[in-house]
């Protein structure tokens, strides 16, 4: 088997890569996290396309598609959606299946165009609560985990020449897709391998503050069946441990992180919540069954709307 093969399609700015695959209404639409890739839910559009249509794309400076001048909002990342899809002739309904930052992107697709959406799977998403992680008083985590570590991080890997960041993040990419197909593998460390795409990531960081706040004041009330599917906490907390961080510290910051998906439940009359038992962060490669039987249950409950 290989990486499914796409095609470009216009934004509006620049083209972006889609995989397309399956048949059926309404379309299931998968948006990658921040630094994630249409390759790596290659498995699992597979899978779901045995339900119905499936779109994976990247976004732009992700994977194929070229890096975009404008900023990554939000309201931008989902009006190029827009434009996209209505560009690749891919007609709404859609069921979105928003993976981290990819749920933030939904959920603003879906406020700013609700005609369009049928269904939402938010798994392990952020939410425009967010800032709330800001305000904790965990010092370690601070230093080790958080976005503004993280970005610290990605900033670092931006001094490298590009021979001397493939040497240093390839045996962190290879242990993180171990169980992935050779061919995969190779294809998601190659993407991964760019400088370019550090600076991508580092972008769409930058301003969630204003997509958070972007978010929250576009209200819509809504009775589309929707998922939330959250990280499991009694993972999370010895795994940051395991890095340095105290437990008291990172229980506190998981317990915030719970009730921000529980906060997700207002988002429709028609919102189901559950704790993914035994995942951490990437639902998608740590437990996909869990993701297909609740896009099946969507997809199937927003036929009947």
């Amino acid at each position: 088997m290989e990486i499914l093969d796409g095609r470009y399609v216009g934004n509006g700015e620049k083209n972006l890569y889609f995989k397309e695959l399956g048949e059926g209404s309404p379309t299931i639409i998968i948006e990658p996290a921040w630094g994630g890739l249409s390759a790596e839910w290659q498995p699992l559009q597979i899978e779901l396309a045995k339900i119905a249509k499936t779109v994976s794309y990247d976004r732009a400076g992700y994977g194929e598609s070229p890096r975009s001048e404008n900023p990554r909002t939000s309201f931008q990342i989902a009006n190029e959606l827009k434009t996209a899809l209505v560009n690749a002739g891919i007609e709404p309904p859609y069921v979105f299946v928003g993976h981290e930052a990819g749920g933030f992107y939904s959920m603003q697709y879906f406020k700013l165009f609700p005609d369009d959406v049928a269904g939402l799977v938010l798994v392990d998403s952020r939410t425009s609560k967010d800032a709330r992680l800001e305000e904790l008083d965990v010092p370690k985590y601070r230093e080790l985990l958080s976005l503004d570590a993280l970005e610290k991080n990605l900033k670092a890997y931006l001094e490298y020449g590009e021979e001397e960041l493939a040497k240093t993040i390839t045996p962190h990419l290879a242990k993180l897709y171990q169980n992935y197909p050779d061919y995969l593998k190779e294809a998601l460390i190659a993407y991964q391998s760019e400088r370019s795409f550090y600076q991508t990531v580092l972008d769409e960081m930058a301003p969630r503050r204003e997509s958070e706040k972007t978010l929250e004041q576009t209200a819509i009330f809504s009775n589309i069946p929707v998922a939330i599917l959250a990280r499991d906490f009694r993972v999370m907390i010895p795994l940051a441990e395991r890095i340095g961080v105290p437990k008291e510290e990172a229980r506190a910051v998981e317990e915030i992180w719970l009730e921000n998906q529980k906060y997700l439940l207002e988002l429709s009359t028609d919102a189901e919540f559950a704790i993914v038992t035994g995942a951490g962060r990437n639902i998608h490669y740590e437990n996909p069954n869990a993701i297909l039987r609740a896009v099946q249950k969507v997809w199937e409950k927003s036929k009947e709307i």
